[in-house]
């Protein structure tokens, strides 16, 4: 897993609603909140804090997830399950194993 670059967290930050730009600054992620009062007190104060653009604060971004192997499993009524293993391989291509159940 890596840290997406500022950049990349900037053209996606730009993709999302107004909404979800001011919600960035009201609510302080994962973090332990009084109650929902202080909440909707932080989204009105950030609302009237940026009534036109919402920059992106510095804090907020995302990962990449760069997986190396993915199982998925579909259940049969049979009990004769799919399972299909999905392998990234040194060349970045990925293979494609059945798996008995």
């Amino acid at each position: 897993m890596e840290r997406i670059t500022r950049k990349d967290s900037d053209t996606y930050f730009d993709t999302l609603p107004r909404e979800s730009l001011v919600k960035a600054w009201a609510s302080p992620q994962s973090k332990v909140v009084a109650d929902r009062e202080w909440l909707e007190r932080q989204w009105k104060e950030m609302k009237s804090k940026f009534p036109k653009g919402v920059p992106r604060p510095d804090w907020w971004g995302g990962y990449r997830l760069r997986g190396m192997l993915v199982e998925v499993w579909q259940q049969q009524r049979t009990r004769m399950h799919d399972r299909l293993r999905y392998e990234r391989l040194d060349d970045g291509t990925w293979s494609l194993e059945r798996l008995a159940p």
